[in-house]
C-alpha cells in the first residue's frame, strides 16, 4: 500500500510539472553549427598564423638550432636516457656526473648551453607574447585540442624548419 501511495504521489507531481514546463515563455535558440564552425575556424587560423610567425622568428629559430645541437651532444652518449630531458634537475644531475659520456667537453659547457636555450625560449618578443596571449585565450575557450591539432598541422607543413 505504501508503494502504491508513493507511486501515485510521484505521478501527480510529474503530471503537474510537465504542464508547468510546457508553457514556458522562453524559446530555445537554434544551434547554428555553421556560425560555430566558422568562429572555431577563424580562431584556429589566427592561432596557427600567430604560431607560424613566432616559429619563424629569429629568436625561436636560434633556440631550435641550439636545442638541436644540445640534443645531438646528449644522444652521442650511448647510456643517456632521453626521458631525463623532461626532468630539469634529473637531466642536469645526470649530466654533472656523466658529461664525459656525451658530446660535451665539460659539464660547464653543457650547463651554459642549457642556460642559453632557456634564456632564448624565455626571451620576450612581440611574436611570442602575441602567440602566448592568444593560445591562453583559445585554451580557455576550446581546451587543449585546438593547439594540439594546429601543432600537428604546422609540424607537417613546416617540417623543413624542424
Amino acid at each position: 500500500m505504501k508503494v502504491a501511495l508513493y507511486v501515485f504521489k510521484v505521478w501527480i507531481i510529474a503530471a503537474f510539472s510537465i504542464g508547468s514546463f510546457a508553457q514556458s515563455d522562453v524559446e530555445p535558440q537554434p544551434y547554428d553549427s555553421a556560425d560555430q564552425d566558422s568562429i572555431y575556424f577563424a580562431d584556429y587560423k589566427k592561432l596557427k598564423d600567430l604560431y607560424v610567425v613566432y616559429m619563424l622568428s629569429p629568436t625561436f629559430q636560434k633556440s631550435r638550432e641550439q636545442l638541436r645541437d644540445y640534443r645531438s651532444k646528449l644522444k652521442s652518449g650511448k647510456q643517456f636516457d632521453i626521458k631525463l630531458l623532461s626532468k630539469d634537475a634529473g637531466g642536469l644531475n645526470w649530466l654533472r656526473d656523466n658529461w664525459h659520456k656525451t658530446g660535451f667537453t665539460s659539464y660547464e659547457e653543457a650547463l651554459q648551453q642549457y642556460k642559453t636555450i632557456a634564456d632564448l625560449l624565455d626571451a620576450p618578443s612581440s611574436e611570442k607574447q602575441a602567440f602566448d596571449d592568444y593560445h591562453f585565450e583559445t585554451s580557455l575557450k576550446y581546451g587543449p585540442e585546438m593547439f594540439l591539432d594546429m601543432y600537428r598541422e604546422v609540424m607537417i607543413e613546416y617540417s623543413d624548419k624542424w
